[in-house]
């Protein structure tokens, strides 16, 4: 790695640890230029081009966020050699997914609690919109990890957590507006996946209260 590219990674590095979303996606970007393969450069530069969001654009960084994974995962996968680098790198990208996910479907729940009860009647299709999008999110963060990485028992974890976690904000979503279609289906599909990882894996230490 040239002295130039090393001095960009630092100052992303920076940018990442201190949520400067604007300054770690410009550098995050211009490392991607030189190293196309870079997971880290893939995935930040992405995910913090997303960070200031307004809440009507919350489906659609949702959805981005599900088409940069993949290809974040592949990445992982293909050019990082060392086993524990790459675990390394997949419980990173995992926990800062989880961590958007929790700006994302947190800002639409306050943003709607807290507006008088016309509006929120208004807004009702949008908000539930917006979190089942996020939803959709975690839903593709377990299932990437439990398929990309599907011989990496360590990892399982993280695809457990993402699925639980749809579970438990879908029934909060049914909670407050009732329970659709379209979240009844995404908690029954959650439910499936992980009691079948449970029949596949009796002893694995599974998060608190997982089917």
């Amino acid at each position: 790695m040239d002295k130039e590219l090393q001095n960009l990674y630092v100052v992303a590095r920076r940018a990442r640890e201190d949520f400067n979303s604007r300054l770690a996606a410009q550098y995050y970007d211009r490392i991607l230029q030189k190293q196309p393969m870079s997971w880290e450069a893939y995935f930040y530069a992405t995910y913090f081009s997303l960070c200031s969001f307004t809440i009507l654009e919350i489906p659609r960084t949702a959805q981005t966020m599900r088409k940069c994974l993949g290809n974040t995962f592949v990445l992982i996968r293909d050019h990082v050699e060392d086993e524990a680098e790459q675990n390394a790198a997949v419980c990173e990208a995992a926990s800062s997914c989880q961590a958007l996910a929790s700006m994302l479907d947190g800002g639409a729940v306050l943003y709607y609690q807290h507006l008088d009860p016309g509006k929120q009647q208004r807004f009702q299709d949008v908000f539930q919109m917006s979190r089942i999008e996020v939803a959709y999110f975690l839903r593709d963060l377990g299932d990437l990890v439990n398929c990309v990485f599907e011989e990496c028992m360590d990892l399982k974890g993280h695809a457990l957590e993402a699925w639980w976690t749809v579970v438990k904000r879908m029934d909060h979503l049914g909670q407050m507006i009732g329970y659709s279609k379209e979240a009844r289906e995404l908690i029954s599909s959650m439910e499936q996946r992980m009691q079948s990882t449970r029949a596949a894996m009796p002893a694995f230490p599974y998060p608190a209260g997982t089917p």
